[in-house]
């Protein structure tokens, strides 16, 4: 009798190369240094098939509208993956990337129902400009995608909305302003605390938030921002918050989402190798993406 041959993953990495809506400027270099390091080989030894398909980049760092062009590339990049039904990763950059990597999800998505989202995150990442002090965009993307926000953010992929409230759920949330959870508690939108991790277990909180993303949407994805971390696993972060999830408890708990039927792909970002030590941001950022599609 002949064993059973695993079917191989394919996967399609892309890069988003701005750090365009952070404060500190230096991300953009991330997707470059992983493209050009062992990360695919990495991912053929684990039995995942790995194309890079493109490095998008802001033309003009000083005009808006090259930020918005480069956003809807990358809305339009992973559409065509989700609807050839193949996994995707997009490495940041800073998190407005988000804008663009989900809304491209949902315009795939939007003829068979609605996109669900993980938003792994320090931070709650929910500022409008009207609330926002720094007017950083990366602390902008979750009310963009939930149709708040500047009008130009909100058009990419299709106009509005891409995410229902009751779709995404934030995890690991630890620094946050009170108009942002002013919003999100308007919204209806879960969020799942520091303290609700301790207090229960991360397998129970991603539980939870893998059943939130997946009951009413026809794919969920998940995005990760390094920062989530402690520093002490990932100190390569443009904005480290001390108390973070703990690169081996978060790992196995990532190796369960491929079991998902509706997983449809990731997002990592803020990665700042000018502020990694001993290149540990950059390996744990190969270990999420192999864990993740293994």
């Amino acid at each position: 009798m002949h064993a059973k041959v695993k079917p191989q993953t394919k996967l399609h990495l892309f890069g988003a190369a701005s750090c365009h809506g952070a404060q500190d400027k230096r991300c953009d270099i991330a997707p470059d240094l992983l493209k050009g390091s062992n990360l695919v080989q990495k991912l053929a030894d684990r039995g995942v098939t790995a194309q890079w398909q493109n490095i998008f980049r802001v033309e003009n760092s000083d005009d808006r509208r090259s930020l918005v062009a480069m956003l809807q590339s990358l809305a339009s990049a992973v559409a065509d993956s989700v609807n050839s039904k193949t996994h995707f990763t997009v490495i940041g950059g800073d998190h407005s990337s988000a804008i663009g990597t989900w809304s491209g999800a949902a315009k795939a998505l939007r003829n068979h129902g609605e996109l669900g989202l993980i938003w792994v995150d320090a931070h709650v990442d929910a500022h409008t400009p009207q609330t926002s002090i720094s007017g950083a965009l990366h602390g902008m993307p979750v009310a963009c995608l939930l149709g708040q926000g500047a009008p130009d953010l909100l058009d990419i992929g299709f106009a509005g909305g891409k995410l229902k409230p009751e779709n995404i759920c934030l995890v690991g949330v630890r620094s946050f302003e009170a108009p942002e959870l002013k919003l999100l508690a308007k919204m209806g939108v879960k969020v799942f605390y520091m303290e609700d991790i301790r207090q229960r277990g991360l397998d129970a909180v991603m539980n939870s938030a893998v059943e939130l993303a997946s009951k009413n949407s026809a794919g969920f994805g998940i995005s990760i921002d390094m920062d989530v971390f402690d520093p002490v696993d990932a100190p390569g972060v443009g904005t480290p918050a001390h108390g973070g999830l703990l690169a081996s408890q978060f790992l196995p708990a990532c190796a369960r989402l491929m079991q998902a039927t509706k997983f449809i792909g990731a997002e990592i970002v803020e990665f700042n190798p000018f502020r990694d030590r001993n290149h540990k941001t950059e390996l744990l950022i190969k270990e999420l993406i192999t864990t993740l599609f293994n």
